[in-house]
This record gives C-alpha cells, sequence and structure tokens, in this order.
C-alpha cells in the first residue's frame, strides 16, 4: 500500500472517531435529569411593618388538589429558617407533572414560630400551571387571627375543611375516608356514615343527608333539602381552628388587629399583632340604619363592632375593602376595613 493510502485510510478512522465521540455520545442520566427539572420561584412577604420573631420557620409547599374529593399531594416543599426580615426568597424544584382536568395545582405558604404557632398564612391559595410557572411569584400572607391548622406534611396531613353556600346557609365539612363532619350553625356539628352511591360521595346520619359531587352538593336536615350547594373556596382560606366558616373578616392597622365573625357561633379577636387573642360568644346583632353593630363580652374584655356598608381602604397595603369598621375595645377605639365572605 502507496504512503498517500497509509495516509488517507489514518485520517478517515480519526474523522469517524471524533464523530463517535460527538454526535453518538450518550448523555449521561444526570443530564437528563437535570433538564427535566421544573422550578418556581418567588419572595413571601407580609404587608405588616414588623420584623419576624426570632427563630421562626418558612415553609412553601407545592401541592395537587384533586377537586372532588378535597385530597391533596405534595409536589415540592421548601423550608427556610430566614436570616432577615421579609421578603424572603423561596424556590421549589420538582419533576414535571402531568396535568389533569379534575386537579388543580396551587402555592401555599406559612410563616411559624419555633414552637409550631401559626403567625403567617396564605388566605388564597395561588394556582399555578406547574409546567410552566411564571418566572416569579409573591406569596402575600395575612397575619393569623387563630391558629389554624398547619400545611400538610409529608408525616401528617391534616383534614381539609370545604364550605358550602346553600342559598341562606353555609356550613364547612371536613372528610376521611369513611366518614364525614358537618360544622353547622349555631354550633352545631355532626358526623355522618359514608354509604354506597352510583357517584360522587354519600354519607347518612340520623336525619341528616351529605351527597357530595365535585364542587357541588345536597343537604337534607330535618326534613328540609338544600338542592343547590356550592363549594366557596375563598371562604375556605379563612376558616379558624374551630372549622365553622368565617362569615365576616375585618383587619386594622397600628396597631395591627383582625376580627373574624362566625355567626351564630363566635367572635374571635386578634390585637396587637397577635399579641392578644380573645375568642368571645355570639350575639345576634342590632342595627342602626344602614349599619350592623355588635355587641359581646367575656370576663374583662367588652367589644363593640359597628360595620357600615361603606367603601373602604386599608391605610398601609392600599387594599380596597366593601365596609367601613369601627372597633371599640374596653374605652379604646379602632378603625379598619372588611368584607363578608358570605
Amino acid at each position: 500500500m502507496s504512503k498517500t493510502k497509509c495516509l488517507l485510510a489514518v485520517m478517515g478512522l480519526a474523522i469517524l472517531t471524533a464523530c463517535s465521540n460527538s454526535d453518538d455520545q450518550p448523555v449521561s442520566n444526570d443530564s437528563h435529569h437535570d433538564l427535566q427539572k421544573k422550578t418556581i420561584s418567588g419572595m413571601v412577604s407580609y404587608r405588616e411593618r414588623m420584623a419576624l420573631p426570632p427563630n421562626t420557620t418558612v415553609r412553601v409547599v407545592l401541592e395537587k388538589i384533586n377537586q372532588a374529593s378535597g385530597t391533596s399531594q405534595q409536589i415540592a416543599e421548601q423550608v427556610v429558617e430566614p436570616s432577615h426580615s421579609v421578603p424572603i426568597p423561596f424556590r421549589l424544584e420538582y419533576k414535571p407533572v402531568p396535568l389533569e382536568s379534575d386537579h388543580k395545582f396551587s402555592l401555599q405558604a406559612q410563616i411559624l414560630k419555633a414552637d409550631g404557632q401559626l403567625l403567617w398564612t396564605t388566605t388564597v391559595r395561588k394556582e399555578v400551571n406547574p409546567n410552566d410557572p411564571p418566572p416569579s411569584i409573591t406569596l402575600t400572607l395575612h397575619r393569623a387571627a387563630f391558629q389554624q391548622g398547619q400545611l400538610p406534611n409529608s408525616k401528617k396531613k391534616p383534614a381539609r375543611p370545604w364550605v358550602f353556600e346553600c342559598h341562606d346557609l353555609a356550613f364547612s365539612a371536613v372528610s376521611s375516608p369513611d366518614k364525614i363532619t358537618l360544622y353547622l350553625p349555631q354550633g352545631r356539628n355532626e358526623t355522618l356514615a359514608r354509604v354506597r352511591a352510583a357517584s360522587g360521595a354519600k354519607y347518612e346520619g340520623k336525619e341528616i343527608l351529605f351527597w357530595n359531587k365535585g364542587n357541588s352538593a345536597i343537604l337534607e336536615i330535618g326534613g328540609k333539602r338544600y338542592q343547590n350547594c356550592h363549594r366557596n373556596q375563598e371562604r375556605e382560606a379563612r376558616i379558624p381552628s374551630t372549622f365553622w366558616p368565617v362569615d365576616f373578616h375585618a383587619t386594622g392597622n397600628e396597631p395591627g388587629w383582625i376580627i373574624e365573625i362566625v355567626k351564630g357561633h363566635r367572635v374571635n379577636l386578634l390585637m396587637d399583632y397577635g399579641k392578644s387573642r380573645v375568642s368571645l360568644p355570639w350575639i345576634n346583632p342590632k342595627t342602626s340604619g344602614e349599619s350592623t353593630i355588635y355587641e359581646t363580652k367575656t370576663g374583662s374584655h367588652r367589644l363593640r363592632i359597628v360595620i357600615a356598608p361603606e367603601a373602604c381602604m386599608d391605610s398601609m397595603s392600599g387594599e380596597q375593602f366593601e365596609a367601613q369598621v369601627i372597633l371599640k375595645l374596653a374605652d379604646k377605639t379602632y378603625r379598619g376595613c372588611g368584607r363578608f365572605l358570605e
């Protein structure tokens, strides 16, 4: 073989080797895995002008929620021990998830003290498309009036309450695989056993029936049938630890306070950014012109609430509300804004 032919053969082999190493080389599993990851990032904040207490924890969760059953599955979680006050950055990483018509995905966040007490929480679920998230998301948390259930975690998942409205009746429901507890007006609660049904989830008890089909339900109680009951997810986000749905929510500033009125049950009050928490008995309100007046007391606490149906703007956030609220506690008067959640 001539020198020229030998040289051409060597060059050809070198080219084939180079092509094999570059174009046909398989991508490692690690690199493929990194390309498949999805990310949601943003900030956690709240509107109060106050520093975080020491030893607090910020928790952000991405959940997959079954709209029919109300059950949830955790997709991603980040727990942060912040070294500074808000805004606090977060970043969730997870694998792409299949999208289904009867499921939604949402973000929730909480700030908790070292002893587990809930300080701030999201009150409305932030819905997202996990496979096409926005570049950045801000989660604005609200002060927790009373210690609510914590977000689900891998060890223990607390019950998720639903709120249903049936024309002139509102109630909440907490379910488990074989039963459901209904939290009805006047502080009444009933636990029903699940029974066989052609569709949906049906529960029965003594003189009471609850039949849930997605976001709609039928309630029969005391011989009366409520045919068109529908879920109100905004009210679900504001249920206190008692599980009865909140009918009116108001807030004010300097110092921060929150009022939650649970019709027929309790009036919950938080003062001075959570340093003082009081639950007072429900008393039927009075009316004066277009205003609604609540007067209640317990022990040394005497509370008067005047709700006027006039437009109101929060002095710190600029958020618009439908009602002006005057709160009188002992000899002090506070002003703020509120909205009816009915």
